[in-house]
């Protein structure tokens, strides 16, 4: 836009959203922003400095839904949110298959492939300060096991027979039989770690008025139908190797604002009053940052 220029334009190529388009229209739709001088970044190959330098910028982030990412639960937020106020114990790398280590530094699995044991990292702190460790880490699985917490795609865990926390850095997580997905599925937002105690505290609430995670991102609220507010969660040092050696969030607050009409999100974008809407791109959009 002539008042508020694009400053750069991220493009996923190995997404269902860009298989809806031609090759030959997703080429061209890069030319054309690249052409506009918009710097693109294809976030399966990142060039991990060129990310770091693009969101070293503080202040706040305000981002377009069409619409609501739900209350701050497994079962009911979107992936992209739990993502940013939670962690999970294994992550994947850009190329979406490699595992990387996560809250657990490593692992190992037993040769009959029911037991996993994960070292954990002695550094992670949850959003109100309380220290994570094996217990927590524990105390968050079963409550996903819960018949009370209503937990949903619990395959997701495998058929789990106990977790135990060996020590504070130490979980033994021991299966009923094999699941092979075991590592990948953990790399997936519903293996988030949460603070069960504060969970079980707020029931229902939970999410809802407060959700206590490891996340770069701290839950400040959440308005259903209007808005989720996010801010930096301090001292976060614990990020993955794809952050990129960024420790803190770059940022100071996101806002998540929702706006289920896609001609409200384009005004609201072109207008400079939000940075980021999420669009699947035609060529003929380029047209509208001419």
């Amino acid at each position: 836009h002539r008042d508020k220029p694009l400053k750069f334009a991220a493009v996923l190529a190995k997404t269902q959203a860009s298989d809806r388009l031609w090759p030959r229209d997703l080429k061209q739709i890069i030319a054309g922003l690249q052409d506009a001088g918009i710097p693109v970044i294809n976030t399966a190959l990142a060039d991990r400095g060129a990310f770091r330098a693009l969101f070293s910028l503080g202040g706040t982030l305000a981002t377009l839904k069409n619409s609501d990412v739900g209350s701050l639960t497994t079962a009911r937020s979107n992936a992209e949110v739990m993502y940013m106020v939670g962690d999970t114990l294994v992550n994947l790398d850009y190329d979406m298959k490699t595992l990387k280590p996560g809250l657990a530094t490593s692992w190992s699995v037993s040769t009959d492939g029911l037991t996993y044991t994960f070292k954990l990292r002695p550094d992670v702190t949850f959003c109100s300060g309380k220290k994570m460790t094996a217990k927590e880490v524990a105390a968050s699985y079963e409550r996903w096991l819960d018949p009370e917490t209503k937990g949903l795609v619990k395959w997701r865990m495998g058929d789990v027979d106990k977790i135990t926390p060996v020590d504070d850095v130490t979980l033994e997580y021991k299966l009923k039989k094999p699941f092979s997905e075991l590592l990948y599925q953990m790399t997936q937002y519903f293996h988030t770690i949460v603070n069960a105690e504060q969970a079980k505290q707020l029931g229902a609430d939970f999410g809802v008025k407060a959700f206590d995670g490891t996340g770069p991102f701290c839950m400040e609220s959440w308005t259903p139908r209007d808005s989720t507010v996010l801010t930096k969660h301090a001292g976060y040092k614990w990020g993955p190797d794809i952050y990129a050696g960024v420790t803190e969030a770059q940022v100071d607050k996101v806002i998540w604002k929702v706006v289920p009409e896609e001609n409200t999100r384009v005004t609201a974008l072109t207008a400079g009053q939000v940075d980021i809407f999420f669009k699947i791109l035609l060529p003929q959009d380029l047209e509208a940052w001419a």
